[in-house]
């Protein structure tokens, strides 16, 4: 520890020397690299980011894959190690045009880590997500922060959709489209959508229409667009419910109805046999409406929903004048919920 603090008081006091240096892809003061490298690890462990950098640049300028008697060297971590290094540093440097020198030389290391290394290699999802993190961390000092750290996740969801989709409860998915929708790249969004949502949590995919609402110019631009996507897959639950709502916001009941009995097809779920109960009522079909109604309630999960169909279906005897069958199934809401 003595030999590592003489040495780091040793380049602090010498600022010429250490501008001489840093362009050097070998380690400082002539000594061998293992020498060098274990200074610079000291120093990193102990968050001395300085003196880590000092003696740990020739290691990003210099590529090794190995140092001579060490056998536990990673290129790849280190280069790691660095980027936090540089990171870390501009926030104890006032001086602006010294801080985004540190930001840029990690932003150089970034780039060579792609070049040197093959995907083969290295995993170039966790260093995309990486460089996405690092630019969104430093975005003060980079141009374009946001849009670059879209990008850098985009490249990651490229590269595994699945995980990127689920990390981070959609964040970084979000991220990808936000940059998107911001450049007006409709076709690239909307791609993204299709690719990820079937990985999508339900917070994701509500999402996911809010980010088609400000794509689209138009309702009927939307509806044309899901459309064209339930032709390639007509068993797409979400894309029929995102249909659903937009025909019957815009008054096309009859599509609206073709789409509940698909929906009911494909999945007699609780919502998709009320969806169909509730099409019978508007109609004033009580004979179906009931028909679906019974159905629900067996499929319901709790005393409240049935007060609620019991009622539903009381009013429908109502309107077929059959009074003894209201008045039972009124007296059955009253049972589920005494407070009825």
């Amino acid at each position: 520890m003595k030999k590592l603090v003489l040495l780091s008081a040793l380049v602090l006091f010498s600022s010429s020397w250490s501008l001489a240096q840093s362009s050097s892809a070998q380690p400082p003061m002539g000594m061998s690299e293992k020498a060098a490298y274990s200074i610079f690890l000291g120093n990193y462990k102990n968050e001395s980011y300085g003196p880590a950098i000092r003696f740990g640049r020739w290691i990003w300028k210099g590529m090794p894959e190995t140092i001579e008697d060490y056998s536990g060297f990673s290129l790849e971590r280190n280069l790691d190690r660095l980027i936090t290094a540089y990171g870390k540093i501009t926030e104890t440097t006032a001086d602006p045009s010294l801080r985004e020198a540190y930001i840029d030389t990690a932003l150089i290391i970034y780039d060579k880590v792609f070049e040197h290394f093959s995907k083969d290699e290295i995993s170039y999802y966790d260093w995309y997500l990486s460089q996405g993190r690092f630019y969104q961390t430093y975005s003060e000092m980079v141009e374009n922060a946001q849009a670059k750290a879209a990008e850098s996740y985009l490249k990651a969801f490229e590269l595994n959709p699945e995980k990127l989709t689920k990390l981070g409860n959609g964040y970084y998915i979000q991220s990808i489209l936000q940059g998107l929708v911001s450049q007006n790249k409709k076709e690239k969004a909307l791609s993204i959508i299709k690719k990820s949502e079937p990985y999508a949590s339900t917070q994701l995919q509500n999402f996911y229409d809010d980010i088609r609402q400000r794509l689209f110019d138009s309702p009927e631009e939307q509806i044309a667009f899901l459309e064209s996507e339930l032709k390639d897959n007509p068993q797409n639950e979400e894309t029929l419910r995102q249909l659903l709502t937009l025909y019957q916001e815009q008054e096309m009941f009859d599509k609206a109805a073709d789409i509940s009995q698909k929906l009911y097809n494909i999945n007699p779920s609780y919502e998709n046999t009320m969806a169909l109960a509730e099409m019978a009522i508007s109609n004033a079909d009580y004979d179906m409406a009931v028909r679906y109604l019974k159905e629900a309630m067996d499929k319901a999960q709790n005393a409240e929903q049935k007060a609620q169909i019991a009622i539903k279906i009381s009013d429908a005897y109502m309107n077929q004048e059959q009074l003894q069958e209201a008045r039972r199934y009124a007296r059955m809401a009253m049972d589920f919920d005494s407070d009825w």
